[in-house]
């Protein structure tokens, strides 16, 4: 958190990096650290529509197969 601090706070807004970072559910104090201009989002769980329908694009086999694999 301390890198991420630092580099967020010396970055001129708008920033020219972005960061991503996945944590297991954390207190809401522990990112406050990073201050009010790094943007924060929370992952909702899918609801059963949208599980059916990240399933159903995701999982599905390929339209073309050849297009999607690696060369040999």
């Amino acid at each position: 958190m301390q890198t991420l601090t630092g580099t967020a706070a010396a970055q001129p807004a708008p920033a020219l990096y972005w960061f991503v970072v996945a944590t297991r559910p954390l207190p809401t104090w522990a990112l406050d650290t990073l201050g009010p201009r790094v943007p924060r989002f929370e992952l909702e769980p899918f609801s059963r529509d949208d599980l059916l329908t990240y399933a159903t694009h995701w999982c599905r086999a390929p339209d073309e197969p050849a297009r999607h694999a690696l060369p040999s």
